[in-house]
């Protein structure tokens, strides 16, 4: 859910701004009258492959990176685990299997 709050703009004006944070852990900090960026934004390349036959993938994504990003730790095979080392190896065959090309 969106949070609407008092902001300022780059010369420290009072301005209404909207906080809205993503399922991927990023928060975008957006001037609520313009939908500018109040924090730095940039469009970053993206996997393209994987969409259904009718649907068309953007080649790039906006990504905040004017923001501190919340919970969104990338996977490694180093943080698979489980309650024995059989199960720790098991999870870390099955993550190297995996195929995610995604941030």
């Amino acid at each position: 859910q969106p949070a609407l709050v008092d902001g300022f703009d780059e010369q420290h004006r009072p301005v209404p701004a909207l906080l809205l944070g993503t399922k991927r852990g990023q928060i975008f900090y957006l001037n609520r009258e313009t939908g500018k960026p109040l924090a730095q934004v940039e469009e970053k390349a993206v996997p393209t492959q994987g969409a259904a036959e009718e649907e068309r993938l953007s080649p790039t994504q906006p990504f905040s990176v004017g923001m501190p990003t919340i919970g969104a730790e990338r996977l490694t095979e180093e943080k698979m685990w489980g309650t024995t080392l059989f199960d720790q190896m098991a999870c870390r065959i099955l993550f190297k299997q995996m195929n995610y090309q995604g941030d």
